[in-house]
């Protein structure tokens, strides 16, 4: 049974334009009200059980239990952990992940287009972070790149890299101490090569060789990559690394091949995402950006607490919040058609940043929303209402779809709760919403 709803023409949300599913905004402040137009395609049972998830996962103690007892189970596997590995398995997966296989993510790919959405694709596979397995894990991303075109054509948009599969940690880590060396690196590009040693260099230029045959076949099928953000003792490496494959791939005009994500939640990212976008312009290059808040809060607060060092998180999320919205009205009046200086994913969870790109698009004459240089990105099964309400607005929605085998794909689920539990048991607008459209629906 599936909900069908009209519109409330008493809203203030939004006025018809003259194209199908198309809305133009009048007001921001009601932004995800029309909870049953929203949730107009999702299910009755999906709807308690997702609100029942985010009630649970609102309990930190709760959702730790359930964390411990879901990781045992997959180890133990004793009758009751399969039935309970059974139930999640038939009632849980389906909420976050398109399935098994390509076939799978097709059909889901499918339903999610009559929303106007697009996807962003991954295979649930944790790529070892292994020398030996480097080379495997590049034709493995590059066969991905060109199944997703085949099977899934033009609904697929992104495919992630995670760089730690292609790369050596260490190395990275090497690179960001020297970068972090000039205590002006945010505002300043640094170059790590000239004090790297020889063995250093080589390693560097393969993997370098890796990513580039990863952006040729990206470029070949016009599905861009994005760079997985990592750890504060890797990312200013990976900052040097994919500004140097932009400047490479990243033509202004054309769609660009390559983008870099920056974690709205360290400290001084506002910086480093300046110090990019003037780099772009200078040597005139598509900055291609993908905007999060960030998620290894834990981690860095661990890593932080190893090291006896200051953390590099940004102490309150207000201050996170600000910094996101900052730099994402910089980088809209940007990004605003095919030929801009800058293409920009705004992914995100949060409401008012989703509030803050209407709000500022709204003030922009002859934006155009749907251009290919603009993206609204979230997980699929979280904050569904907000990336329905972006497309229904006219811009380029799309969500994170996964699949592969469900223990697979388990842990990958556990560890972006523990990362991150915020983002579900923390999201009581969400469950808000759900709860407002739960009765009608029943």
């Amino acid at each position: 049974m599936f909900l069908r709803h009209h519109f409330s023409s008493s809203s203030i949300l939004c006025r018809f334009s003259s194209q199908p599913n198309s809305f133009r905004f009048n007001s921001t402040k009601s932004l995800t009200n029309e909870t049953n137009l929203l949730f107009k395609s999702t299910s009755n049972l999906k709807l308690l059980t997702q609100f029942s998830i985010l009630s649970v996962c609102s309990k930190p103690w709760l959702s730790r239990q359930l964390r411990q007892r879901l990781t045992e189970a997959i180890q133990k596997k004793t009758i009751i952990d399969k039935i309970v590995l059974s139930l999640t398995k038939k009632y849980i997966f389906p909420l976050y992940c398109a399935g098994d296989s390509f076939n799978d993510c097709k059909a889901l790919a499918q339903k999610l287009s009559s929303d106007g959405i697009k996807v962003i694709v991954d295979h649930s596979t944790e790529e070892k972070e292994t020398e030996e397995s480097w080379e495997t894990n590049k034709r493995n991303k590059q066969a991905l790149l060109l199944k997703a075109k085949e099977v899934l054509g033009d609904s697929v948009v992104f495919v992630p890299v995670k760089v730690t599969a292609l790369f050596s940690p260490n190395l990275l880590e090497k690179m960001t101490k020297i970068i972090q060396s000039n205590n002006n690196w945010r505002q300043t590009f640094v170059d790590p090569t000239s004090q790297l040693q020889e063995n250093d260099i080589l390693l560097l230029n393969r993997s370098i060789a890796l990513l580039e045959d990863i952006c040729l076949i990206a470029k070949e099928v016009k599905i861009p990559i994005l760079f997985d953000a990592e750890q504060s003792h890797r990312q200013p490496a990976i900052d040097f690394i994919s500004i140097n494959l932009m400047k490479k791939f990243n033509r202004i005009n054309e769609k660009p091949v390559i983008y870099n994500t920056y974690q709205m939640y360290l400290k001084g990212s506002d910086e480093r995402v300046e110090r990019d976008l003037d780099l772009s312009i200078s040597l005139n290059f598509k900055f291609a950006v993908k905007l999060v808040r960030g998620a290894y809060i834990s981690s860095e607060h661990k890593l932080a607490k190893s090291k006896n060092i200051e953390s590099s998180i940004l102490p309150t999320k207000h201050e996170t919040d600000s910094a996101y919205n900052k730099i994402l009205k910089k980088l809209i009046p940007l990004s605003n058609d095919t030929n801009s200086q800058v293409a920009l994913i705004v992914a995100t969870h949060n409401r008012e940043s989703i509030e803050t790109l209407i709000g500022k698009v709204i003030e922009l004459p002859n934006f155009q929303r749907n251009n290919e240089n603009l993206h609204v990105a979230q997980i699929y099964g979280m904050r569904d209402s907000l990336t329905v309400a972006s497309s229904l607005a006219g811009f380029n929605a799309v969500k994170l779809v996964l699949f592969g085998d469900f223990e697979e794909i388990l842990p990958w689920m556990l560890r972006r709760i523990e990362e991150n539990e915020d983002l579900l048991g923390g999201s009581a607008q969400e469950r808000s919403e759900l709860q407002r459209v739960l009765p009608s629906s029943l």
